[in-house]
């Protein structure tokens, strides 16, 4: 079985960007995966852009303390310690990560 990636989404007043986000880890042939996205207290339609995500990620929010702050609450309701940091999710970044998963098992 393929090792599991925690993917650590920190999301702020990204309801235009959060869809596309969310698609291209849907587009990966690596499939072991789970999204945990940690809203930080957005005030724009962040939220409601994920209602019909809700399924296939863990979702939490917390009063706006930062990308940093985000980020590290998501690291300690991760499955895994297995933590890649994406900041771009482009088909080469995946490609890369999936090869390198596979040689590691």
């Amino acid at each position: 079985m393929e090792p599991l990636v925690s993917i650590i989404v920190p999301a702020w007043n990204c309801a235009r960007w959060i869809t596309a986000t969310l698609e291209s880890v849907y587009a990966q042939t690596y499939r072991n995966w789970e999204i945990i996205l940690v809203d930080d207290g957005s005030t724009d339609d962040t939220r409601s852009m994920l209602d019909r995500h809700m399924v296939r990620l863990r979702y939490y929010y917390q009063e706006n303390r930062g990308t940093a702050a985000a980020r590290n609450a998501g690291l300690r309701k991760a499955l895994t310690w297995r933590l890649w940091r994406l900041l771009l999710f482009s088909r080469k970044t995946w490609k890369r990560i999936s090869s390198r998963l596979r040689r590691k098992r």
